[in-house]
């Protein structure tokens, strides 16, 4: 069972990337909702990249089947409303929702070129833009 994530306020989409991708590469499979599709919070207990971030008594099960942008002014924490931060989240959704392993990774590639990022630690192996 995946807990609530917290994250402080002045959190950085570097930090949000690098937290969210290695949460990715931990998982198995992806979070699904009793009717088969992608899911914030699945069955088991599971959750999503962006479902782990939504606080316990701002989840409910109307949620399900909406974007990131539904959901972002009544739903997410402060931070996730700020600057990039939807963008940012909507494109991790979009990794968790859409890809497998080797997916996953090719498209954590392209976000940490487009967020600057240099190397992350996946699975205890270092990864950079250009290996990942």
């Amino acid at each position: 069972m995946t807990k609530v994530k917290t994250l402080p306020n002045d959190v950085t989409p570097e930090e949000v990337i690098r937290d969210s991708l290695q949460y990715l590469d931990s998982l198995t499979e992806r979070s699904i909702g009793s009717d088969g599709g992608c899911a914030y919070r699945g069955m088991g207990g599971s959750m999503c990249v962006v479902g782990r971030y939504i606080p316990d008594e701002k989840y409910h099960p109307s949620i399900e089947g909406k974007t990131v942008y539904d959901i972002l002014a009544t739903n997410l924490p402060l931070w996730a409303r700020t600057d990039e931060m939807p963008l940012v989240l909507d494109m991790l959704q979009d990794i968790h929702d859409n890809g497998f392993v080797e997916e996953r990774r090719y498209e954590a590639k392209k976000l940490m070129a487009k967020y600057e990022i240099d190397d992350i630690t996946l699975d205890g192996e270092l990864f950079t833009r250009d290996n990942c």
